[in-house]
């Protein structure tokens, strides 16, 4: 386990005296050892390492080569705790096959298989060592770099301080340590690692694309980054695939879409990171659910169970994400004097929203959720792990490809959802009834996306449309959790249904007074009767022969 600290260097001066100084927080600093280091990330043109939770690292330095697997984790202020296996090799050992045995190398081989490690970026630091020690003890490595990262063509250069824990260093010494560089040199915390400063240079050079989640077949190297696309491409399927292998492709392609936006969600406060990863754990649920009658699901069900802690993690957030989102919308239509009207709301939101953050994060931090990532990854490698037998008991072929299969998956699909009709249709029709038709018209949509590539054109109508009908039922969906929310917080000043935690505390006898909050109570009312009366066009649309005419085209030729 990795312990460290890490700060931004403001400037060469501050650089220049902290190479200096004698003490920190009354340790001692060994004179300066200046090195000149040269490392090169790597991963499998798959991002298999960074989809088993990694990332990988060669060190040249005087001749010598280490390499070097970390756990990918967030920072708690400044300080960076993680998995880490470090080795040194030969210099001239550049497959994994080839070196020492070690936990490093078993643990790389294990995630990389027979796949070929390509270079993802090229880093080069001048680091200036000194040794932190208390009396006979030494505590830790303290490290100042001046940092070059290069991405494709463009370079990114930055200062940084790190301090590193040694085996006789503790945490209340690391604790001291950090607080007297907060404190008394006013350094702000790193909150990017070097690999996150590396993606934040890619992004802003690219901000559009993936790097990270390339299709299953894809074999090239890091100049693959290259996409301008902003939408995520199809899985790459094949009518002769079989379901379980389809299943795999699907799920691996939506699990380096998490990884990925993860890592966002660690290093920005961007709220489409969070829901571009909730996103992406969605896809992998309806999924497990659309394939569970093609796989071993005895196998993959701890893996939904897993899929499922996550999401939940996710969805409060994310929820949070979207009531203020649209309470913004609302705010920036009002006049200057009545853009505070909502204030007290506000505030309240913001507490729930850190609160959610911070158990969001925790999560992502558990050992729980790094092991779920690491036996996932582990078994998405492996063609036809999830595979079922292809003859039933009686000796008999059971159907198994997609060419096959699909249409009758479509079909039962889009009866469930229709079989809605006479429910929805009409007057006085219960928001959670629409919410339910919401949740079978996913089902469709996700199963044309996933198999887009291997149906006919026509497919991206159907997807438009069913889109429409989605984004329609979840305005509305939205606007009933908005009407309950603002209700709650009318009645006891507090956020959904928040009560009293200890006895000292005393619920609201009379309901608050914001009249601001009911103007906007009154707005979100008036938006959902606005999307109930306007359901029946949308649906009608979804029942009409030219959907179903669609429908045929897009599967014609399976």
């Amino acid at each position: 386990m990795e312990v460290e600290a890490k700060f931004v260097v403001p400037d060469e001066e501050t650089f220049r005296l902290l190479r200096e100084v004698d003490h920190l927080a009354g340790y001692a600093l060994s004179p300066a050892q200046l090195q000149e280091i040269h490392d090169t990330y790597l991963d499998t043109a798959e991002r298999a390492v960074l989809a088993s939770g990694y990332v990988f690292r060669r060190r040249d330095q005087d001749g010598n080569a280490s390499v070097t697997l970390k756990g990918i984790t967030g920072a708690d202020g400044p300080v960076y705790r993680r998995e880490e296996l470090e080795a040194t090799v030969p210099a001239e050992c550049q497959s994994p096959g080839q070196w020492p045995a070690s936990p490093v190398r078993d643990r790389v081989l294990q995630i990389i298989r027979d796949a070929e490690l390509v270079s993802l970026f090229d880093l080069w630091q001048k680091r200036v060592l000194r040794m932190v020690s208390w009396g006979e003890r030494l505590v830790a490595e303290l490290s100042l770099g001046d940092v070059r990262i290069g991405a494709g063509r463009s370079e990114s250069a930055y200062l940084e301080l790190e301090v590193e824990l040694t085996p006789q260093g503790t945490e209340d010494d690391l604790a001291t340590i950090v607080a007297c560089l907060r404190d008394e040199w006013c350094l702000e915390p790193e909150s990017r690692s070097k690999f996150d400063q590396w993606l934040a240079l890619w992004r802003e050079k690219r901000p559009w694309g993936n790097p990270l989640a390339v299709r299953a077949d894809v074999k090239r190297d890091a100049d693959a980054f290259s996409s301008s696309s902003p939408s995520i491409p199809a899985v790459d399927l094949e009518l002769d695939d079989t379901m379980d292998e389809a299943a795999r492709k699907t799920l691996y392609f939506f699990f380096q879409h998490m990884l990925y936006h993860e890592r966002g969600i660690r290093t920005s406060e961007n709220i489409e990171e969070l829901h571009d990863m909730r996103v992406a754990v969605r896809r992998m649920r309806a999924a497990l659910r659309l394939f569970q009658d093609y796989v071993n699901i005895k196998r993959m069900r701890p893996f939904a169970k897993g899929l499922q802690r996550t999401g939940q993690a996710l969805r409060v957030p994310r929820d949070l994400d979207v009531f203020w989102e649209k309470t913004q919308r609302y705010l920036d239509g009002l006049p200057a004097k009545k853009q505070g009207d909502l204030e007290p709301l506000r505030l309240v939101w913001e507490v729930e929203r850190e609160k959610a953050r911070e158990a969001m994060l925790a999560y992502l931090d558990s050992e729980r959720y790094i092991s779920f990532k690491e036996r996932l990854s582990e078994f998405l490698q492996v063609p036809g792990a999830a595979a079922l037998p292809p003859l039933s008991e009686k000796g008999e072929p059971v159907p198994r490809r997609v060419r096959h299969v699909l249409p009758k998956v479509v079909y039962n699909q889009l009866a469930a959802m229709r079989a809605y009709d006479e429910w929805v249709v009409g007057p006085d029709v219960p928001p959670g009834r629409l919410h339910q038709l919401r949740i079978a018209a996913k089902r469709p949509r996700y199963t044309f996306e996933f198999f887009e590539k291997v149906l006919r054109p026509e497919v991206k109508d159907l997807i438009k449309e069913l889109k429409g009908l989605q984004d329609h039922l979840g305005d509305l969906q939205d606007a009933v959790v908005a009407s309950d929310l603002l209700r709650d917080f009318l009645t006891r000043g507090t956020w959904g249904h928040d009560l009293p935690k200890t006895k000292g505390e005393k619920a609201l006898s009379e309901p608050i007074v914001a009249p601001g909050v009911a103007a906007y109570l009154v707005a979100r009312q008036v938006e959902l009767k606005r999307l109930l009366d306007t359901f029946p066009e949308v649906w009608a649309r979804i029942q009409s022969p030219d959907f179903s005419q669609l429908v045929a085209a897009a599967l014609t030729g399976l």
